[in-house]
């Protein structure tokens, strides 16, 4: 990925004047490229003091977690840096590119999938029913007007996703209404070659939006097996054989895909892979044991992950770093050894990382307009009281 920096944006009789300026993103994240193309626009408090960020080559651009809408330059910290990171042995141009990024282009929609493809959820126990649950956005593996597919009306999706429904590990398929599914049909999971996981529609599917929606109980060892395998289509199979439906080139075309993502992405074997790695990391989460029968690939040893939330502060220019460790001593000592006017101000431990990380996120949202860089903050007195008292 190509970084794209706004300091090299800044016209060079400006680079000796400390500033404040605010950035409004022309592309947003995923978002074609062109060289040449503005990414963003920044506005400066000085008169007449405007400029633009550019790409300067094709691809796609990638947001990093750390961007930012208010920007502040200090040259005099500016100098201090360079000479600091050229002590580390990085050159001027890894400095810049890595100080004043603001994300980078990404060579293909490959690469900025690799990257992108975090997948989320939400695990937890329902107030009512008492039943655990697990939250996945849909995964969508074909749209008709994208693809070529057999027996697909315009419009139509077929999409899946992975879930507990009935406190049990369980697989939602959608597909067209008419497709006529009943009970007894059988739906197969293929490769290219041959099917390798064939599921029983056990209930009458329910209809949604001009689709319906297939409800499996899932075995620890057929996930596995979606996990393992080549997954090039879908085949589905009336009672006594009397039909048949086919959805092929799972894979191909520019489909979009689930609606937690930001645009519309191309599918691929793996990031398949890496939603069904989410969903077992979910049912870990969970607490969830499967039947006798696969006992051998029990999920139920769900080990706590604990992780703390710390402040520091570098002494030299007062700024502070919010961040996450699960050992803040070391975390402490490794930023000394690079910069030893940094200093622990306090630190709380939570049970589990996920905790730790909701947490920092929530800090960082908080003081995001006082954020320099990435966990850096320029933080009041104030500011340290309150994030002490929240971490005590």
């Amino acid at each position: 990925m190509k970084t794209v920096n706004w300091f090299q944006a800044i016209p060079s009789k400006y680079r000796n004047t400390p500033f404040e300026i605010s950035i409004r993103y022309v592309k947003t994240h995923g978002q074609e490229v062109k060289c040449g193309d503005t990414i963003a626009i920044c506005a400066s408090e000085l008169p007449k003091f405007n400029f633009t960020i550019k790409s300067e080559c094709d691809g796609y651009y990638y947001r990093t977690e750390d961007w930012k809408r208010h920007l502040k330059y200090d040259p005099e910290e500016h100098i201090d840096l360079k000479e600091e990171f050229n002590s580390e042995g990085t050159s001027y141009e890894e400095f810049v590119s890595i100080w004043y990024s603001i994300g980078g282009i990404c060579e293909s929609l490959k690469e900025w999938c690799d990257r992108e493809y975090v997948f989320s959820y939400e695990v937890g126990v329902d107030n009512i029913t008492n039943l655990r649950f697990i939250h996945m956005d849909r995964y969508r593996i074909a749209q008709s007007r994208h693809s070529s597919l057999k027996y697909l009306a315009s419009g139509h999706i077929c999409d899946l996703c992975l879930q507990i429904k009935d406190d049990m590990p369980s697989l939602s398929l959608a597909v067209p209404t008419s497709f006529k599914i009943k009970k007894g049909d059988v739906v197969y999971f293929c490769d290219s070659n041959s099917s390798y996981l064939g599921l029983n529609v056990a209930t009458i599917p329910c209809s949604s939006n001009g689709n319906a929606i297939i409800d499996f109980k899932l075995t620890s060892g057929d996930i596995d097996v979606l996990y393992d395998n080549e997954f090039v289509k879908i085949v589905i199979v009336h009672k006594n054989n009397e039909q048949r439906h086919t959805i092929e080139n799972i894979w191909g075309g520019n489909h979009p895909v689930t609606s937690w993502s930001r645009v519309g992405l191309e599918p691929s074997q793996t990031t398949f892979k890496r939603y069904i790695t989410a969903y077992k990391r979910a049912l870990q989460e969970a607490g969830f044991s499967f039947g006798k029968e696969t006992q051998d690939v029990d999920v139920t040893d769900v080990k706590l992950d604990p992780c703390f939330v710390y402040l520091m502060c570098d002494s030299k220019n007062g700024y502070h770093k919010i961040g996450i460790s699960k050992t803040p001593e070391y975390r402490e000592r490794t930023l000394q050894s690079e910069k030893p006017t940094i200093e622990m101000v306090c630190a709380k431990e939570y049970p589990s990382r996920k905790i730790a990380e909701a947490i920092e996120s929530a800090l960082h949202k908080v003081y995001e307009r006082e954020r320099i860089r990435g966990e850096w903050f320029n933080l009041s007195k104030a500011d340290v009281m309150m994030i002490q008292k929240t971490l005590s």
